[in-house]
């Protein structure tokens, strides 16, 4: 229901536009407020109410692209609420963060993240450290035995990144 708060133990994903991510790390930036928002959005996964976290992230994909025009550089960040909102708590200078559901008529799993200030680059890169999964928002279409992966080097990367998604490897990348 809108205005409810999200449980610790569940988690949200943040779309990550390209140029908020550097060498595959993604940057404080991706965190920080634009003049004309109150909350940072996000989605809930576990609102979306799959079977697994996979389905559930390409269910994310989907809406994403559906939604924005999404750059091939663009990243889903994946954080657990309890443990964004303890290290913002603990580490600054006692910002208390809300995760709050705040469901669209198209999109019922968004949400958000208030309680952020437009100049907070403390927050915004502890946010960032807690960044525990992250995914290429097009990675069925660009990875894959015949897709465009250039080095084995970044096909263990993307396996490592679905690793920390579903909390085991799968062939499925």
């Amino acid at each position: 229901m809108k205005g409810d708060a999200i449980p610790d133990a569940d988690h949200v994903v943040r779309l990550c536009k390209a140029s908020t991510v550097d060498n595959g790390v993604i940057q404080a930036t991706a965190f920080m407020l634009r003049r004309v928002e109150q909350y940072l959005s996000v989605n809930w996964l576990e609102n979306l109410n799959r079977s697994d976290r996979m389905s559930e992230v390409r269910e994310l994909q989907d809406l994403y692209r559906s939604k924005f025009k999404v750059g091939a550089g663009a990243r889903l960040a994946v954080l657990n609420v309890g443990i964004l909102k303890a290290k913002v708590e603990n580490e600054s200078n006692g910002a208390q963060l809300r995760v709050l559901h705040e469901p669209e008529d198209f999109d019922p799993s968004h949400a958000g993240i208030y309680g952020i200030s437009h100049d907070d680059d403390l927050v915004a890169e502890l946010i960032a450290q807690v960044v525990f999964g992250l995914r290429p928002i097009d990675w069925r279409k660009t990875v894959g035995i015949r897709g465009r992966v250039r080095s084995a080097q970044e096909a263990g990367r993307m396996t490592r990144q679905e690793e920390s998604i579903d909390g085991k490897a799968t062939t499925e990348i």
